[in-house]
């Protein structure tokens, strides 16, 4: 596959010849040129502080649910956000092709707002299915509002450009994420932390939409832009040849990513109860074996989203930009699947927890930094409705769709089968090396659609 070309459809220039410090600065991570830094910075901050906020909810997310349901009920309401998202996919169709840009993105970023606010004051309650619908909302609202902010960064940047500058704003996730988790593991202890952890959640997201307000208001985002007025998302994805292989690549490693999550939680509360069972031992009275159970998981949690999101830090800065430069999108695509298959494949010879957890670190990692890029670069050579409408569809149905076949997977392999992990993790590994096929052929898609537009541009 021939590099996508990084000199067509570029902007004209919107600031002085000269490169700002910020410019400077950012050079360390992309090949930004003079007066691109700020608006890449807003975007790279809006991701930072909607990430932040999100990894404070989820380390509040997995003791809800764990300590109650285990493993299993994670993972079936991880499916269950596949069956929320058809309808809320159709709906945020309907809205983008009724309301403007800037309504559609700060619109929704209220709503969010207010839907989580809400669930601090039920948590005060103490219900006793919260933790599930708290899970199903938080995938749902990561998921739509991460496509949302990506949308908009395609929309704002042509195809040149965004391939230059998209590991810069892509930089804002990992950071976020790695000072989400160790903020909430850190500075809160305790199941009384939980809606002090939500309303600071909520705090975040006001922020956020301040910055996202700041990115509407940059040159680059007030252009006159076409109305969004073709079909619906599931429409174009499935017109789309290039965008029917992009989705079944979405599907894969969610699968596969969403299995593994689940051998994670199985391998921490195993940790958990040797962990309980060695304080008895040692003369100590538990008074609370619950809420020890859900002190231990979220520390374990918080450690691991902290290392993960520092390692994405490293492998975004140093890595990411300098892939997609040499190797194109083939070699940011191919990424992913390679290390899970290594992940899983050394994990079906029965590792003990410590060298897991680290092949998980990575797996993740890769997944946060060079994946989560790659998957923003897949939409520069798309339309406008597919960017919008379609890039909803993929990011949230379609990634949902592989955790209700990882649900099954869990359910015929664990419940049914009572398989052991190793055998689960060799399940894993073959559908690692069919999601490596699939992303090969993506990337010459990728090839073609570029071209394409090339074509339309000249």
């Amino acid at each position: 596959m021939r590099a996508t070309p990084l000199s067509h459809l570029e902007p004209t220039p919107l600031s002085p010849t000269m490169p700002t410090p910020l410019d400077r600065a950012s050079r360390i991570v992309s090949d930004v040129r003079s007066g691109e830094a700020l608006t890449a910075v807003l975007f790279a901050s809006a991701l930072f502080v909607g990430l932040f906020s999100y990894y404070v909810l989820k380390t509040v997310r997995e003791p809800l649910i764990l300590a109650t349901g285990g493993a299993e009920v994670k993972t079936y309401a991880t499916a269950m956000q596949a069956v929320v998202l058809m309808a809320v996919v159709p709906i945020y169709g309907v809205l983008a092709r009724r309301l403007s840009r800037r309504a559609l993105v700060l619109g929704t970023q209220v709503f969010f707002v207010i839907a989580v606010e809400s669930f601090a004051w039920l948590a005060s309650f103490r219900l006793p299915y919260l933790g599930i619908v708290f899970y199903v909302f938080l995938g749902v609202y990561v998921l739509t509002s991460v496509a949302q902010l990506w949308a908009l960064a395609n929309d704002v940047y042509p195809q040149a450009q965004g391939m230059r500058l998209f590991p810069l704003v892509a930089l804002g996730a990992p950071l976020g994420s790695a000072a989400g988790a160790l903020f909430a593991s850190r500075l809160f202890d305790g199941s009384s932390a939980i809606s002090t952890l939500i309303h600071a959640s909520a705090g975040l997201l006001l922020l956020q939409w301040l910055l996202l307000r700041s990115v509407l208001a940059r040159p680059e985002a007030t252009r006159a832009v076409p109305s969004l007025d073709g079909p619906g998302g599931f429409r174009l994805v499935w017109q789309s040849g290039y965008l029917r292989w992009v989705a079944l690549l979405v599907v894969l490693l969610n699968l596969v990513n969403t299995t593994g999550e689940f051998l994670l939680s199985r391998a921490v509360l195993d940790e958990a109860a040797r962990a309980l069972e060695a304080t008895t031992a040692s003369g100590t009275i538990v008074q609370d074996t619950r809420a020890f159970r859900e002190t231990f998981i979220r520390g374990a949690y918080g450690d691991f989203y902290f290392v993960v999101n520092a390692a994405s830090v490293l492998v975004q800065i140093f890595i990411a930009s300098r892939l997609t430069r040499h190797l194109g999108m083939r070699g940011v695509l191919l990424a992913l699947p390679l290390v899970a298959f290594g992940t899983y494949g050394l994990a079906a010879l029965g590792l003990p927890f410590v060298l897991f957890r680290a092949l998980k670190i990575a797996e993740n990692a890769t997944d946060y930094s060079i994946q989560n890029t790659g998957k923003a670069l897949l939409w520069l050579p798309t339309s406008r409705d597919e960017k919008y409408k379609a890039k909803q569809v993929v990011d949230a149905y379609f990634m949902r769709f592989g955790d209700v076949l990882s649900a099954l997977l869990v359910f015929v392999a664990a419940t049914l089968l009572t398989l052991d992990a190793r055998v689960i993790a060799i399940v894993n590994a073959a559908f690692s090396l069919v999601a490596l096929a699939v992303a090969w052929r993506v990337a010459r898609g990728h090839g073609d659609a570029s071209a394409a537009a090339d074509g339309v541009a000249a």
